[in-house]
């Protein structure tokens, strides 16, 4: 007797049809997980910077600012937007810069305070209201998300306070909106 080891024609058709099915299945899964991850990246990246800012404006006791970077990376641009990097800033002198906020798949960045977050000597926003730092990205406002940032200086990412499965911008308790993406 022949003993052959191998797959028949008709077992690899069935694998292979197995392997599709759990390809299409985990595909846009898989592309939601890439999207979240980005998104937090970046949160993550700002929640680093505002955070080093303040800390450098409580060490220094003395007004750190982080603003929406100018194309020589040695300024504030009002002009531009947070999408394009930022810069922390004691006076004049540049302490960090955040490149521009890249992606196969579009990132926006707003923040509804200001143009610029300053803090004091004591770490408390200095001549700026609280605000939203808000992340959207190609799939809109349903998975957009954001940090807020208080009088305080403190930070904290936004919630789903309603269950309706959209975060909320701030204290405000209003959903953020498709305009908010924009």
């Amino acid at each position: 007797m022949r003993n052959t080891a191998g797959f028949t024609l008709i077992e690899l058709m069935i694998g292979i049809a197995i392997a599709a099915i759990l390809i299409t299945v985990g595909i846009p899964g898989f592309r939601d997980l890439i999207l979240d991850n980005r998104m937090s990246a970046q949160i993550n990246a700002l929640v680093a910077d505002l955070s080093y800012a303040r800390s450098e404006a409580v060490k220094r006791n003395d007004i750190v600012t982080v603003c929406k970077r100018n194309t020589g990376d040695t300024g504030c641009d009002d002009a531009k937007t947070w999408t394009e990097g930022w810069l922390v800033l004691a006076g004049a002198t540049v302490l960090r810069v955040h490149e521009s906020v890249s992606s196969p798949m579009a990132m926006n960045l707003k923040y509804t305070g200001s143009d610029r977050v300053s803090y004091d000597g004591k770490g408390f926003l200095n001549g700026v209201n609280n605000g939203t730092f808000i992340f959207c990205d190609s799939r809109g406002y349903t998975k957009a998300r954001g940090l807020v940032l208080a009088m305080t200086g403190r930070l904290r990412t936004t919630r789903d306070d309603d269950g309706d499965k959209i975060q909320e911008k701030g204290s405000e308790r209003t959903n953020l909106s498709d305009d908010d993406c924009r």
